[in-house]
């Protein structure tokens, strides 16, 4: 294991679930993928004076990486900046082409991301059953680009359009179950869905004034309830973080 392998850097929050959370979102990586230390962790007592918890945090390694060479000490990424010496395309190329010889990379930019296409046969053979190659291979590109110093927006990895095909495909779904849940009067229940796809179904309730939501469960996956204003919320029997979501009221 190399130097740059064994660099921590340190998160705090309230709690050791929100350090974690902090770490999480520094890496661009789900909270599982990531090796964690408890630096200090103040007892309730000390919490009220506003003393925080510590974590130290990395990547945990990957066999597919462990024999690259990293020429620059890795850094937190920071938004701006191009790296020092770090190509993603060039990275992506090279592990699509092992994949698929003739696989060509694109690469477009929006207002916070650096989005990496890749383009292969059509078979869907860089997706995988329900994303999982693709969410394999953006973790590799996430854990190089840490290492090797990234500094440059945040790098997504697509391929034949799968992020926004499974945003179309859960707000399908969302409106099915809205009509049902108006039609039936019972509450509704999306599949487990990560954070950012809650996000868009609480977005999409909010266009249905009778409708609230609320996340159920624990961890990073969550199914939302889709109930009528007139229903009591359904119990959460996990320990999670639930969030309610109401229509505005009129004001008049």
């Amino acid at each position: 294991m190399t130097d740059q392998q064994e660099s921590r850097y340190e998160f705090s929050g309230k709690t050791v679930e929100e350090a974690v959370a902090a770490a999480a979102q520094n890496f661009g990586v789900d909270k599982d993928l990531l090796e964690v230390e408890i630096l200090s962790q103040p007892g309730s007592l000390t919490a009220l004076f506003g003393r925080k918890v510590r974590i130290s945090a990395r990547l945990k390694s990957d066999p597919l990486v462990e024999g690259l060479k990293f020429e620059h000490p890795a850094r937190p990424v920071r938004a701006g900046g191009n790296g020092n010496g770090f190509d993603p395309v060039s990275a992506l190329r090279h592990i699509a082409t092992t994949i698929l010889p003739e696989a060509v990379v694109d690469q477009h930019e929006n207002d916070d991301q650096l989005v990496l296409d890749i383009k292969g046969d059509g078979s869907g053979i860089f997706i995988g059953r329900k994303g999982s190659t693709l969410e394999a291979i953006q973790f590799l590109m996430t854990l190089m680009a840490q290492k090797q110093g990234w500094e440059g927006k945040r790098i997504l990895v697509d391929s034949e359009r799968y992020h926004e095909r499974r945003i179309d495909a859960v707000r399908d779904k969302c409106r099915q179950l809205a009509q049902r849940a108006l039609s039936s009067g019972r509450p509704q229940s999306t599949e487990m869905l990560d954070a950012a796809m809650r996000k868009i179904v609480h977005a999409e309730i909010k266009n249905y004034g009778e409708l609230r939501t609320k996340s159920i469960g624990n961890g990073d996956l969550k199914r939302v309830q889709i109930f009528g204003n007139n229903n009591h919320p359904p119990r959460d029997n996990g320990r999670g973080h639930d969030r309610e979501r109401r229509p505005p009221r009129d004001r008049q």
